[in-house]
């Protein structure tokens, strides 16, 4: 017996000036998204979403919440958001913090540089002796380093129970190879003109 649960996905809607990571199940092609996924079930990727909106301090808020607010949200007070309904930080910077937190769901390599950022801005706190905050950032590493390492197993042990044969192969030789199914590993991603 099935249930008429798909796979979720994380979605990026670029219309908006200030774009949010979104958890959906069934995506519509729509022009200006970017889909990552599917996930398999049990990935923990709704939890690896709401570490990388804390951590690159990305909005949370619904469209309506975003209009509407006058006055920055608990979660600027608290370093979780970076206050773009009033805005405290510019659309490019913003950009830049959303590209950064995207680079750990574009797969194993990009992960590491996400990552390497998170490291630096702990870092950084902890220089200026800001260490609640130096913490945090160190909890958000652990939590998304966790998340890109199982990711790829995950997905492996999956397409291994729906009846792949899933193999490394050196980068080098997939032009060689003809007729075989070639598919990049973890995520799948899709961008929609």
């Amino acid at each position: 017996m099935k249930d008429d649960k798909s796979y979720p996905y994380v979605q990026v809607d670029y219309t908006h000036d200030y774009p949010k990571l979104q958890y959906v199940r069934r995506p519509k092609k729509k022009n200006h998204m970017e889909l990552f996924g599917p996930y398999p079930v049990g990935s923990s990727i709704s939890e690896a979403m709401k570490t990388l909106t804390k951590a690159f301090q990305l909005r949370d808020c619904s469209d309506y919440d975003f209009k509407i607010r006058k006055t920055p949200c608990i979660l600027y007070q608290m370093h979780q958001c970076s206050a773009p309904c009033v805005g405290k930080i510019s659309k490019k910077d913003y950009a830049k913090d959303l590209e950064d937190s995207l680079l750990l769901l574009r797969g194993k390599r990009k992960s590491q540089k996400a990552l390497s950022i998170l490291e630096e801005k702990m870092l950084k706190h902890a220089e200026s002796e800001e260490f609640e905050q130096a913490a945090m950032q160190r909890d958000y590493i652990e939590s998304l380093s966790g998340f890109s390492e199982n990711n790829f197993d995950r997905l492996n042990n999956w397409l291994r129970s729906q009846g792949y044969t899933v193999e490394t192969v050196p980068y080098s030789e997939i032009s060689k190879m003809e007729g075989l199914l070639r598919c990049t590993t973890l995520p799948l991603k899709r961008r929609y003109p």
